[in-house]
């Protein structure tokens, strides 16, 4: 028998950001436990230097993400900035865009390619 879960539990925690200059807006997902910024730099793909905003987790039903909150493995902890491993330290979860298959695919590809062309 399997065990049943509330709707709260089994929903992905889902939140949007939206950029007070230039009005970009990216929704992410809590992948792993953890603190997630109220503000951040903004991640429109042309250049801006404004700061998103959250949403406070108040999301459209139907988003789907293009950006996730993680934990860092210790070995890329090791990599990390001071200032990034303590909010890490602390509970800190860090952003990173959410690779599709097909952008796993070529960078693959790609990967290949600069290696037979080295040999």
């Amino acid at each position: 028998m399997s065990e049943v879960k509330d709707a709260d539990e089994a929903a992905p925690r889902l939140n949007l950001y939206q950029c007070k200059e230039c009005l970009h807006i990216i929704c992410t997902v809590d992948r792993d436990e953890g603190v997630t910024p109220f503000m951040l730099g903004c991640r429109a793909p042309s250049p801006c230097r404004g700061w998103m905003e959250s949403s406070f987790y108040r999301v459209f039903p139907g988003l789907k993400p293009t950006w996730e909150w993680y934990r860092p493995t210790d070995e890329e902890r090791a990599s990390l900035k001071p200032g990034e491993r303590e909010h890490v330290e602390r509970g800190g979860l860090l952003i990173r865009p959410i690779m599709t298959e097909k952008a796993k695919a070529q960078i693959a590809d790609a990967a290949k390619k600069a290696a037979w062309s080295r040999q």
